[in-house]
């Protein structure tokens, strides 16, 4: 299985901090199984991330609406 873009970068930013799994896991708030997850590319919050985007797109597109007027000025 080929490592994935965002789990190899999310390895070797923690490695550079010096930190290990749960060390990273607990400033992060989640289980250090899940980081594990996220390191070996099982898990991919871009994913989510994505489906994200497109749910808010459809809602402005409902309401005929541009998206940044939807959001928060912190979102942008």
């Amino acid at each position: 299985m080929a490592e994935k873009p965002f789990a190899v970068r999310l390895r070797k930013a923690r490695q550079q901090a010096g930190l290990t799994q749960r060390q990273a896991a607990d400033a992060a708030g989640i289980s250090q199984p899940h980081w594990a997850k996220l390191e070996l590319g099982i898990r991919d919050p871009l994913a989510n991330v994505r489906r994200i985007e497109e749910a808010m797109g459809k809602l402005a597109k409902a309401v005929s609406c541009p998206l940044d007027d939807l959001l928060p000025p912190r979102a942008r």
